[in-house]
């Protein structure tokens, strides 16, 4: 079966080369597949919940069955979009990192807290948790994600808002559980479903991605830290680096050696 997929990049001033290059390669590869259309949005410098806003306006007047959001510091893999799509998930991600310390997973599951408020956590054990390199959750970060355009028509818009306590794509993911699925109910089996349209939510590991971190600069509010960073590093490896050096110094002594040797 054919999609025709809208893929929405929010560029705000310039991209990566290594970033290019790598998109450059997805476009070419991607365009080799008969099976997928594309359509392309990449407004520039724009708040990111009124890009995505954009693109599923602009995703719904095209007829599209997909969108791919994919942000411009994310390399990804040849095969992102059919592994995605094959997964058959109304949201999924490509599984992607948070790029800070400590790295969490962009992805979250399910918490009750004390009061069986809703909650959400990091997914961390996300791995150890997927089937055949995919895994359910409650909700993702839209880094490098494919969304089914089905959605959309079941919400009125703005579909993605960026809140005080939450980014425009969790807040897209619940609500979608919220207002297309509503909450669950057992039936007299003791089976569990939601009460209207499930909206399954998902990780695909199959084709992570590489999520670039900033390029750090050095300032009189962090160079002692570096400085620290470094000096810890190189004293974990200073008999490595001794060896190394030696080794070095020994290939170029020889390499002296045979040269006069042939004089």
């Amino acid at each position: 079966m054919s999609s025709k997929v809208l893929i929405g990049t929010n560029v705000l001033t310039a991209v990566d080369s290594a970033i290019y290059c790598n998109h450059i390669n997805f476009y070419c590869l991607l365009a080799r597949n008969r099976d997928i259309k594309l359509v392309h949005c990449a407004p520039g410098r724009m708040a990111i919940d009124r890009m995505r806003n954009m693109c599923a306006k602009v995703a719904l007047e095209s007829d599209c069955t997909h969108i791919l959001f994919l942000d411009d510091d994310v390399m990804v893999q040849p095969g992102t979009i059919e592994s995605l799509i094959e997964t058959d998930l109304d949201i999924v991600m490509a599984h992607t990192y948070i790029r800070g310390y400590p790295y969490h997973p962009m992805s979250f599951k399910r918490k009750e807290g004390p009061t069986g408020r809703y909650d959400l956590e990091h997914f961390d054990d996300v791995i150890e948790k997927s089937e055949k390199g995919v895994a359910r959750c409650e909700a993702v970060g839209f880094s490098c994600c494919l969304i089914k355009t089905w959605l959309f028509k079941e919400l009125d818009p703005p579909y993605f808002v960026t809140t005080p306590n939450s980014t425009e794509d969790v807040y897209f993911c619940l609500r979608c559980k919220n207002d297309i699925q509503g909450s669950m109910i057992v039936d007299e089996a003791g089976n569990w479903h939601p009460e209207g349209k499930e909206v399954k939510i998902g990780v695909d590991l199959r084709v992570p991605t590489g999520h670039l971190l900033d390029r750090q600069p050095v300032s009189m509010f962090n160079v002692d830290t570096l400085k620290r960073i470094h000096e810890e590093t190189d004293g974990a490896n200073k008999d490595k680096i001794k060896e190394v050096e030696a080794e070095k110094s020994n290939r170029a002594n020889n390499y002296l050696k045979e040269v006069e040797a042939l004089q």
